[in-house]
C-alpha cells in the first residue's frame, strides 16, 4: 500500500469514526460520503436512506456523468473473503428498489402510505428526471468493508443491472466496486495527498549594468505531506512562507552586494 498509514491504522481510524456516526448501517455511508465524497452534511442527509424502509437502496447520488445507487456493506474487523459472498445480499435488495425506483407514482403511493421513506421517494423523482427522462446512465456502486477480491462481484452485478433493464438505464460498465484495499487509496489522495505547487516567479536582481532586473527562468516548487481532514491548505503555508522568505533574502543579498545572476 502506497500510503503513509498502514492497513491496521486506517481500519481503526474508519470504525472510531464510522461508530461515532452512528454505527455500521448509517455511520459507514456517511463516512463515505463524507470523507470520500467530500460532501457537506446538509447534502449527505439528502442522499443517504433511512435503514428503516428503505427497500434495500442505502443511498443515491448524481454528479454531471452518472446516476449513483448505492450499497454499502461495513465489517469489523475487514475480512479477507472474497467481496462476492457478501454482495450476493445487496444484489436482491436492489431488486427490491428497483421497481420503487422507476416509477415515481409508485413511489409517491408508497411514501403517503407510509411504507418507505421521503429518501427513496426523492430517489425516485432524481431518477426520472436525470435518467429516464434525461441524458445520464446509472451505476450501481458497491462499497464493502472487506479486503476480498472484488473481480467475481462486478460479474456478478453486471448480469444483474443486465437482468433487471437489458442495459437500458445503465452505464458500461454498470458497476462499481470499492473494497478495503481502494478505499485506502481514495481516503489517501485526499488526505495524505504529497502535492507539488510550482509557479514561476519574478526574481529580482541586480544585473552586470547596476540596474535592478528580473530572472526570466526562475521558478520554486513548494511540496508538503498532509495527514489530517482538511485537505492541505492549512498546513502548506508554514512551507510557502518558510520557501518565500528564504527566496526574500536571498534577493537581498542579490540587490545588496549586486551578484549578476541568481541560481
Amino acid at each position: 500500500m502506497n500510503s503513509m498509514i498502514t492497513d491496521t491504522d486506517f481500519e481503526s481510524r474508519v470504525h472510531g469514526e464510522v461508530m461515532a456516526a452512528g454505527g455500521p448501517n448509517q455511520g459507514f455511508p456517511y463516512w463515505y460520503f463524507k470523507k470520500i465524497l467530500e460532501l457537506e452534511d446538509s447534502d449527505i442527509a439528502y442522499y443517504i436512506c433511512d435503514p428503516n424502509h428503505d427497500y434495500g437502496l442505502d443511498a443515491f447520488y448524481a454528479d454531471d456523468d452518472f446516476f449513483y445507487l448505492f450499497q454499502f456493506k461495513y465489517h469489523h474487523p475487514a475480512p479477507d473473503s472474497i467481496v462476492t459472498t457478501a454482495a450476493r445480499n445487496p444484489a436482491n435488495e436492489l431488486r427490491n428498489c428497483w421497481p420503487v425506483i422507476t416509477d415515481v407514482s409508485k413511489a409517491d403511493q408508497m411514501r403517503s402510505s407510509g411504507t418507505i421513506r421521503e429518501t427513496l421517494r426523492r430517489a425516485a423523482h432524481r431518477f426520472k428526471e436525470e435518467v429516464i427522462d434525461g441524458s445520464k446512465k446509472a451505476k450501481l456502486v458497491i462499497v464493502e468493508f472487506t479486503k476480498g477480491d472484488t473481480d467475481p462481484a462486478e460479474e456478478w452485478y453486471t448480469e444483474l443491472a443486465r437482468d433487471l433493464v437489458k442495459n437500458e438505464y445503465f452505464a458500461d460498465p454498470p458497476v462499481t466496486i470499492s473494497n478495503f484495499h481502494s478505499l485506502v487509496n481514495d481516503w489517501t489522495e485526499r488526505y495524505i495527498p504529497s502535492s507539488r505547487l510550482s509557479n514561476e516567479y519574478e526574481v529580482p536582481y541586480i544585473n552586470e549594468d547596476g540596474i535592478l532586473d528580473y530572472l526570466i527562468d526562475g521558478s520554486i516548487d513548494l511540496s508538503t505531506h498532509h495527514i489530517g481532514d482538511d485537505p492541505l491548505p492549512n498546513t502548506l503555508i508554514p512551507h510557502i512562507w518558510d520557501r518565500l522568505s528564504y527566496l526574500k533574502r536571498s534577493c537581498v543579498f542579490v540587490e545588496l552586494f549586486g551578484v549578476s545572476s541568481l541560481m
